[in-house]
């Protein structure tokens, strides 16, 4: 798993979630969600420098 921080396009939220590592074979071929506010449900984020 890789940790990235977010931020909210919307409603400026900022938040963590671990994402999935393509890299890692266990990790390779799992389904995985597209990234959402938890606040908001908006899926306008965008990573932040950290």
């Amino acid at each position: 798993m890789i940790v990235k921080e977010f931020i909210c396009q919307r409603c400026g939220h900022r938040f963590v979630v671990e994402l999935l590592d393509r890299k890692d074979p266990d990790e390779r071929d799992r389904l995985g969600s597209p990234v959402c506010c938890p606040k908001c449900r908006s899926q306008f984020v965008e990573v932040t420098g950290r």
